[in-house]
């Protein structure tokens, strides 16, 4: 009866352990560092936010009122465009989660949205190509 009581504990310390490894290692992937403005790799971070939400709303409808007259476009949902759509979000989420949540952080990136459109608009379709993969490199 004792060496039953003896596979017992080791069943449940096999359990045991098991549970820690996986609780340990979720806890080491959840890295968040508190966001710096300061700080250049984390204003990096941050312009690439802007870069890919700007270059994820490209691949969405929009509407835009310009002098009082609406425009919209829409972007059809094809397999490539919803390839597209998952690797920006993707790329967006990896960034992101590197820092611990942030009214500044969310604020910052959609200043960072606005500035890259502008400058999108003045420069054309290879800025942003530079700059997404540049932001690639990142994560």
């Amino acid at each position: 009866m004792a060496c039953r009581d003896w596979s017992v504990s080791i069943i449940q310390m096999k359990k045991y352990i098991g549970l820690s490894l996986i609780l340990g290692i979720s806890n080491s992937l959840h890295s968040e560092v508190t966001y710096n403005y300061n700080n250049p790799e984390h204003k990096l971070d941050n312009y690439c936010v802007g870069v890919v939400s700007f270059a994820r709303d490209l691949f969405y409808n929009d509407v835009e009122i310009i002098d009082g007259k609406v425009w919209m476009y829409s972007v059809e949902p094809t397999a490539d465009v919803q390839k597209v759509r998952l690797a920006l979000t993707d790329l967006s989420n990896k960034l992101i989660l590197k820092y611990e949540y942030s009214k500044q952080f969310n604020t910052h990136y959609r200043t960072q949205a606005i500035l890259v459109k502008e400058r999108a608009i003045e420069e054309g379709g290879e800025y942003l190509k530079k700059e997404l993969e540049m932001c690639k490199e990142r994560v």
